[in-house]
């Protein structure tokens, strides 16, 4: 395309209403879906199924979550061309403000408020990934390559 920077802008910056960046915030949403998944379910079932307390039950759920999230962003959502040495280091401190956000959420949640656990989770997933994507996009996946 002429005229437009590698995000297909035009030299606009992050325009969200763009086709190309819609695409990649539904492919972001997909694969977030798949790590949530992840999260959620390692996170549960020790929680719940093996009783072991929320936050390293949450811990481990999100190191989980985070492997199908780094690959999948990588190579589907964002179809980045940056370097492993580069994306890898960057997307791990993006998660980190994110594990950040979701264990102080489920501490405030659960061990001050006494919420159940779920309730937790389902406040995390629905503020956290909004943040992530805003950050994957604009710095740990850098430009994109053709599909």
């Amino acid at each position: 395309m002429s005229g437009t920077d590698e995000r297909g802008t035009g030299g606009r910056g992050t325009a969200l209403l763009h086709p190309e960046t819609l695409a990649s915030l539904v492919r972001f949403g997909l694969v977030g879906v798949g790590a949530t998944l992840v999260h959620a379910c390692v996170g549960l079932g020790l929680e719940k199924g093996l009783g072991q307390p929320a936050l390293g039950a949450n811990l481990l759920g999100f190191f989980s979550g985070f492997i199908v999230s780094y690959l999948g962003h990588y190579t589907f959502s964002f179809r980045s061309s940056a370097a492993h040495g580069t994306a890898l280091p960057r997307f791990f401190a993006i998660a980190m403000v994110g594990l950040g956000l979701n264990q102080a959420i489920v501490y405030g949640m659960v061990n001050r408020m006494g919420l159940d656990y779920a309730l937790a989770l389902a406040v995390i997933v629905v503020s956290v990934p909004a943040l992530t994507f805003l950050l994957a996009r604009s710095f740990a996946f850098g430009p994109r390559r053709e599909p």
